[in-house]
């Protein structure tokens, strides 16, 4: 749990961070950000145009302290992440975090040897009477 405020300023992390941060980055941020760049991951949260009552996971007790400390990271290899929001009114626990959702889209692959054809099978021989036993 970094508590990480990614912020607005993508330089260096380019990679990392999409156009769509929010406010000003924070210690914890440039530790997140090292990790993410040495593993080649993405905070999605930044990758999304969004309003703010979507956007910050983190409220504190006297009502106007907002923050986006919480993040979903992918590695880069898996663009699959269509959507990254945060939902008001699941609230869960003893706790002052919401829920951070991302909404993905994943494609499999049948990845068969060279040479090789997918089974298929013989639907004619359903019609042969040897068959229908």
């Amino acid at each position: 749990d970094f508590n990480a405020t990614t912020g607005t300023d993508r330089s260096g992390y380019e990679q990392c961070l999409g156009p769509h941060g929010y406010g000003t980055r924070n210690d914890n941020a440039d530790l997140l950000l090292q990790l993410c760049k040495l593993h080649h991951m993405k905070v999605w949260g930044s990758y999304f145009k969004r309003k703010n009552i979507h956007r910050f996971s983190w409220y504190s007790n006297d009502g106007h302290t907002k923050k986006e400390i919480d993040h979903v990271l992918t590695n880069h290899r898996w663009n699959c992440i269509r959507n990254c929001r945060v939902y008001r009114s699941a609230e869960f626990g003893n706790t002052d975090h919401r829920h951070v959702v991302a909404t993905s889209k994943v494609s499999l692959k049948k990845n068969s040897p060279p040479g090789q054809s997918a089974y298929r099978p013989d639907i004619s021989k359903l019609k042969n009477p040897v068959y229908l036993q």
